[in-house]
């Protein structure tokens, strides 16, 4: 597929890749119909992301701020319940 880059946010320059797997018909906007992975966690910056998949990584909660790192990401996350790999 086609492999395309985009910058999500220019202040932080959060950059992201995907893959074109396949195209539907012809829309005027643009919509994706499917993917995997997670959303990034938003206002958390760089180092904030590294923490928080650490958060994920780590077999029983740390301390009270992994807890709360967990909590604060999963609430809106709709994969959350399948326990997130920090990936």
């Amino acid at each position: 597929g086609l492999a395309m880059e985009y910058t999500y946010d220019f202040g932080d320059n959060w950059y992201h890749d995907f893959t074109v797997i396949r195209r539907a018909k012809a829309s005027p906007k643009l919509e994706c119909l499917d993917g995997a992975g997670h959303p990034v966690g938003k206002n958390v910056q760089p180092d904030g992301w590294e923490e928080l998949k650490k958060a994920y990584r780590t077999s029983e909660t740390e301390n009270r701020r992994t807890e709360e790192q967990i909590h604060w990401y999963g609430a809106p996350c709709t994969l959350h319940q399948r326990r997130l790999t920090g990936t």
